[in-house]
């Protein structure tokens, strides 16, 4: 019992001696954190080449289908300037003659179904029409567009009664062009 006294007393000095124990204080600190984005490029890629179907020469007017091609489109730029993507197909020449066309004039895209966001904001606006002259077949006004985005249009090629036999290539060209 003694002991238990000792250590008692020994408690109460030390605790005499320092004082009371003062109550805990809350501290709390601000720091600011800087971040850094930085804006890439605005562009695309064909993910798959365009493509039509063979035909039987059957003495009619015929259509063949096909796809514009997968189209990947990426606007990394971080500004929200919007963009569009435009295409254009020359006339279907023949390998064989170069004599032999069939008429661009007939070539047409379907792109009514819209684009997929793969990531990103606001898809483009999707438009259709012939590619004999440039057509607008991608739009993203400001603030939209901004992210990955994937299209495969359809399209059709009107194919004459009166068409040779033979392969016939044509160009497609696809552009994009900044703003809104």
């Amino acid at each position: 019992m003694t002991r238990r006294i000792r250590v008692i007393l020994t408690i109460a000095v030390i605790s005499a001696l320092i004082g009371p124990t003062p109550p805990f204080t809350a501290q709390s600190h601000a720091a600011r954190i800087e971040l850094s984005v930085r804006g890439g490029p605005l562009g695309f890629t064909f993910e798959k080449q365009p493509t039509l179907t063979g035909v039987d020469v059957t003495g009619a007017d015929q259509q063949v289908g096909g796809t514009l091609g997968l189209i990947a489109i990426r606007d990394a730029r971080g500004t929200g300037a919007g963009w569009h993507l435009i295409a254009q197909a020359t006339d279907f020449i023949s390998r064989e003659d170069a004599g032999h066309v069939i008429d661009a004039t007939g070539y047409y895209v379907d792109a009514s179904e819209p684009a997929t966001t793969i990531a990103g904001n606001v898809a483009p606006l999707a438009f259709s029409g012939p590619l004999a002259v440039p057509l607008k077949i991608l739009s993203a006004p400001a603030d939209s567009g901004m992210g990955h985005f994937q299209i495969e249009p359809p399209v059709t090629l009107d194919i004459p009664a009166d068409v040779f036999a033979g392969t016939y290539d044509s160009t497609l060209t696809l552009t994009i062009l900044s703003g809104p």
